[in-house]
């Protein structure tokens, strides 16, 4: 990701950009939230998105491992 090969990135490792987009969208509720005046409850922010972040991981892994074992396809080369 740090060389601008965001698809590469994305094969090795979803979870990285999907932390950062998860980054900006938590500090996005944050800052509307401070202007707003109101508590944000980060328990119900946090949560949802490690869930979200732990299936996309292992959506990852069975993806490829499928690939690897049933079609002999090496997604990381």
């Amino acid at each position: 990701m740090v060389r601008g090969n965001i698809e590469k990135s994305f094969i090795y490792n979803p979870v990285v950009l999907y932390t950062v987009i998860a980054t900006f969208i938590f500090f996005f509720f944050v800052v509307k939230y401070k202007i707003g005046g109101r508590h944000l409850n980060k328990d119900k922010l946090i949560l949802p998105m490690l869930y979200i972040g732990v299936f996309i991981m292992l959506l990852n892994w069975i993806v490829k491992d499928w690939f690897l074992l049933f079609r002999g396809i090496d997604l990381l080369k």
